[in-house]
């Protein structure tokens, strides 16, 4: 291990378990040391390169990426974790405390800088994302002509939010999202809207319900590029473990490098 503070084969077990949100008092209790040693070791393997440790092979890359900001807790204040993921995996994370255009393209380009050091002229071809629009500027900053997909689920979970009964309503929404082409789409997002506007909705699924129709020709992006991620359910699956590594510590206490090397870690 860095710095020659174990074997792998000895530590190997206890860095798992920390991985999966295990109390550090607990961890002290089985493997011996204390606190401060595993948090030392988790974050020394944070200065290693995500996607040079995970993909290893140009021919790897992944075409398409799916991102999304972790919030947290930082320091008291609220802080945001740039989270690049695709294939199952993590590929960046990176720390910042604000979410603007400027602060999220030099967080997520430190996933860029690493897989251009694999690849220098690496360009995915898709990202997925929610409707934030500074996650999908920082990444067309980023990767020029990169086609950014907007995640259909987050117009979904915004309707359901409004109406968790209308259940009618969730199974013709999601009747659209499982078109095979855009002419489906397009005539099932038509057919929809005009069942809906015959219904009478309270105000706030009216709202919600009409940016689905209105937001028609971003979500028609996804059919024009073949196995792309139209949900970010490829980045929140993953981040459901951050969210709970986040609550075990109660967020992060650190500065700046050593909080962002033990998220890397």
């Amino acid at each position: 291990m860095p710095a020659f503070t174990g074997t792998t084969d000895e530590l190997k077990q206890p860095m798992e378990l920390l991985a999966h949100g295990v109390a550090l008092w607990l961890i002290v209790k089985v493997f011996g040391h204390d606190e401060m040693f595993w948090l030392r070791q988790e974050q020394r393997l944070g200065r290693n390169s995500i996607v040079g440790t995970t993909v290893r092979t140009p021919e790897a890359l992944p075409e398409h990426l799916a991102a999304d900001e972790h919030h947290t807790h930082w320091r008291g204040e609220k802080g945001f974790i740039a989270t690049t993921a695709a294939k199952g995996c993590l590929l960046g994370v990176a720390l910042t405390d604000q979410a603007s255009d400027k602060s999220l393209t030099e967080a997520y380009g430190v996933f860029q800088k690493e897989a251009t050091a694999l690849d220098p002229s690496y360009t995915p071809e898709t990202v997925n994302t929610d409707g934030w629009f500074s996650t999908q500027n920082a990444f067309v900053a980023l990767f020029p002509g990169i086609a950014t997909i907007l995640c259909f689920l987050h117009g979904f979970l915004k309707v359901r939010e409004r109406g968790r009964g209308e259940h009618e309503l969730h199974e013709r929404i999601w009747e659209i999202y499982h078109s095979t082409n855009i002419q489906m789409f397009d005539r099932r997002m038509k057919a929809f809207r005009k069942w809906f506007e015959s219904q009478q909705w309270s105000s706030s699924i009216s709202e919600m319900t009409a940016k689905l129709w209105k937001r028609a020709s971003q979500y028609r992006q996804a059919f024009k590029h073949d196995d792309c991620y139209r949900t970010s359910n490829q980045v929140d699956r993953l981040m459901n473990r951050m969210t709970r590594l986040m609550y075990s510590g109660r967020g992060l206490h650190g500065n700046h490098t050593a909080s962002e090397r033990r998220l890397r870690g």
